[in-house]
């Protein structure tokens, strides 16, 4: 991805979810995440948010970091703060310790440009709730700690404010 390579990166990441059991880890959803906003298709960066909020990622931890990207997209991208007021709360409550002030000092900042904002109509539903499948296969390497960064967060983080 860092020599701009959107569809490897997005092939890669399907084919670490598909066969390489990483469906339950946060990377390869990331990988989509920025693959979408390289190509200034935020909409679709959110979609790939929901669908594993909705189906693979589990871990709470995962979950806050996912969240957090996604009401960023939400307030940065697609100019609604009103919506991702929401995301910012729910990721506060198991954010691990590396992401809470980012994640304090961008919810201050989207609850001011809430209250000024004139839009009316939520740009996107709310994150959705996990639902359990019973049928994913397990990682094929080890998990990493609640607590842990992943690897493709800090290239997502260049990518959530649009130029």
């Amino acid at each position: 991805m860092e020599n701009g390579d959107a569809l490897g990166a997005h092939r890669w990441a399907k084919g670490w979810i598909g066969s390489g059991g990483g469906g339950r880890l946060l990377d390869p959803w990331l990988t989509y995440v920025a693959v979408d906003l390289m190509r200034r298709q935020p909409r679709g960066s959110v979609n790939a948010a929901d669908l594993a909020l909705r189906f693979w990622i589990e871990r709470e931890a995962d979950r806050a970091i996912l969240l957090w990207i996604r009401a960023t997209i939400v307030r940065n991208w697609l100019k609604d703060p009103k919506t991702a007021v929401r995301d910012y709360a729910l990721a506060r409550g198991s954010a691990p310790a590396w992401v809470l002030h980012g994640l304090d000092t961008d919810w201050a900042a989207c609850e001011i440009e809430a209250q000024a904002s004139r839009k009316r109509k939520a740009s996107v539903k709310p994150a959705p709730i996990y639902e359990a499948s019973t049928e994913v296969e397990p990682s094929n390497g080890q998990e990493p700690a609640d607590s842990d960064e992943p690897e493709m967060f800090r290239f997502v983080a260049l990518l959530l404010a649009p130029d």
